[in-house]
């Protein structure tokens, strides 16, 4: 239902609900996400796209699929949705930097307030060039949304705090490899402090640009 949330797609059940169990549900009537489905910006683009990540594949020898997903689609008043999907065997953590949603944030340095969408909880504010990172997204099409709603200036000053909940955390700016490893800071940008209050190293580089 992610995928066909942020893809714009008609939401139709062929079932009777009536034998379905509640956690099913529960899904089938989360508002919040069927509000993505519906919303679309003036103007368009009025279906989602993908942000990083190749072709997801199932190898019917191993009985495994492979492969991780960001998807991102414009809602209106400068609102962004952002799905997180995991086709591997295992629970992975799932990196949007900002080669990921830049392009559909249009570059912008707005600061904007996180909600979980399928925990239907707040999560606190993030701020363009941090990286987001879905925590152990499940294995075998597991999923996890975010809606970003900009945020005022007045509303921004605790922009560096962690996240709450668990299940998403940002990190400095950071640029990711293709293997999942960390690069450098992006465009020597200073580190920021966390929730910690204490003030993140800069990364070294190698000759290759690796941390």
């Amino acid at each position: 239902m992610t995928l066909w949330a942020v893809m714009s797609a008609p939401l139709i059940i062929s079932a009777d609900p009536s034998q379905v169990e509640p956690s099913v549900l529960a899904t089938w009537g989360n508002e919040e996400v069927i509000s993505v489905n519906q919303e679309l910006r003036d103007g368009g683009p009025y279906q989602g796209h993908r942000l990083a990540g190749l072709d997801l594949h199932y190898d019917a020898a191993l009985k495994a699929g492979s492969g991780t997903n960001v998807w991102g689609k414009p809602l209106p008043a400068g609102a962004l949705a952002l799905a997180f999907i995991n086709n591997g065997p295992n629970a992975t953590d799932v990196v949007c930097d900002r080669s990921c949603y830049g392009p559909l944030a249009g570059g912008s340095a707005q600061t904007y307030a996180l909600r979980n969408l399928w925990a239907r909880a707040d999560l606190g504010a993030f701020s363009p060039p941090q990286t987001l990172v879905a925590k152990a997204v499940a294995a075998h099409g597991g999923a996890a949304m975010l809606r970003l709603t900009p945020l005022a200036a007045g509303q921004a000053s605790s922009r560096h705090q962690q996240l709450r909940g668990g299940a998403f955390e940002w990190r400095p700016c950071r640029e990711a490899s293709p293997t999942g490893d960390w690069g450098g800071q992006c465009g020597g940008a200073k580190a920021v402090r966390g929730g910690s209050g204490k003030r993140r190293p800069k990364l070294r580089r190698n000759a290759e640009g690796q941390a």
